[in-house]
């Protein structure tokens, strides 16, 4: 089996009832105990500024979620990020850039698309395309940023799928929660990235309504 079809088979049995579904929950719990436990530890060197959080010279929005698959984060952060051009704000977006051929910093959009998907990302260059903002893209969202202000003169950045990022310093994290019955538990043993206790650290939480692909 692929990896892709690991994937979904893992993720049908999150909400399954089958007893199959069960056994394998069950097998993955042990793994999720150990992953609850990296995030632990990684959120209280976050917490106890043992892990240092680089700030940037703009003030830095958030958007993220607490589950893996579509919350509708992304077009929460079009929206956020259009809302605060309309304010008069100069933003720009920056994403990770899942699935981009290209590593580091990458300026997807000046305003328009400037690369393809395959080099900026699927996201980022749908973000480049309805936004019409600056959009750049980079693992390390830190220098991303400074991109996007060094280039752009941004002074409002809007960070796509970034709770759990927080080596990038924000000043406010917008958390989008879905409306799905998924049980709470860690990956891989459910769709959880983090515990629901981490949203103590988000600004505020916005509820989508939103429909799991092949429902």
């Amino acid at each position: 089996m692929s990896g892709d079809g690991v994937a979904r088979t893992v993720e049908a049995a999150w909400s399954g009832d089958r007893p199959r579904d069960r056994l394998l929950v069950g097998l993955l719990a042990p793994l999720a105990a150990g992953y609850r436990a990296g995030v632990a530890v990684r959120n209280a060197l976050y917490d106890r500024g043992w892990l240092a959080s680089e700030h940037v010279a703009a003030t830095v929005i958030s958007v993220g979620n607490l589950s893996v698959g579509g919350t509708g984060k992304t077009p929460t952060a079009l929206w956020l990020a259009q809302a605060l051009r309309r304010r008069g704000r100069r933003v720009g977006l920056v994403a990770r850039g899942y699935g981009k051929r290209t590593p580091g910093v990458v300026v997807v959009g000046d305003g328009q698309p400037l690369v393809d998907p395959a080099d900026g990302g699927d996201e980022a260059v749908l973000l480049a395309i309805r936004s019409g903002l600056p959009v750049v893209t980079g693992e390390r969202r830190a220098e991303a940023a400074r991109a996007a202000i060094a280039r752009f003169a941004c002074d409002t950045i809007v960070l796509d799928d970034g709770f759990q990022h927080r080596a990038l310093a924000r000043d406010a994290d917008l958390v989008v929660t879905s409306g799905d019955d998924l049980p709470a538990r860690l990956l891989p043993a459910g769709p959880l990235r983090e515990p629901v206790s981490a949203l103590r650290r988000a600004r505020l939480l916005i509820a989508a309504t939103w429909k799991r692909r092949g429902s």
